[in-house]
């Protein structure tokens, strides 16, 4: 989780998500604006008054702990998440980017209007460690989840309790 405040703007054209700018980790940065990579929040550095901020465009999209209040989680969203989690630390590894990056807080987790598609944010020089991270947001999807579906509770819990075990691979 970032310990950053989070703003929230809407302009005429967009939504975008601004977080202050970290002042570690210059090449995560670097590669992060130079590069749109696929299944991460379009994201550009802004100055305001000299503070450095990263806007991320937020448009048609919807935080996943908003989605979550929404909709009941199954056992499809459960696979699509760990599958979409596994698909973006492979292209953070081959763009050079600090896995560590990703980050998997609901609140920046965000699922496009439409298609559905699970999109990342990330923020360099982040400080937590992706593994403590999905086990937090197994542990939080455990309580979204259809617990009418014995599919996607057996599928939560099961990969709940992977997280748990310190050797864990994801």
């Amino acid at each position: 989780m970032i310990n950053r405040e989070i703003i929230y703007e809407r302009n005429v054209s967009r939504s975008y998500m601004k977080i202050a700018a970290s002042l570690e980790s210059p090449f995560d940065e670097k590669m992060m604006l130079k590069r749109k990579l696929p299944g991460l929040l379009p994201v550009e550095k802004c100055f305001i008054n000299g503070v450095g901020q990263y806007w991320y465009n937020i448009s048609g999209k919807q935080a996943l702990d908003t989605y979550c209040k929404m909709k009941m989680i199954g056992v499809s969203f459960m696979e699509r998440m760990v599958v979409s989690i596994c698909n973006q630390l492979e292209i953070l590894e081959w763009n050079l980017i600090d896995v560590n990056c990703l980050v998997l807080d609901p609140e920046l987790i965000f699922i496009a209007n439409g298609s559905e598609e699970i999109i990342f944010t990330i923020y360099p020089g982040s400080k937590h460690e992706i593994f403590l991270e999905l086990q937090q947001l197994m542990e939080y999807l455990l309580t979204k989840i259809d617990h009418k579906d014995k599919d996607a509770v057996h599928a939560a819990y099961g990969l709940y309790e992977m997280t748990l075990n310190e050797s864990y691979s994801i």
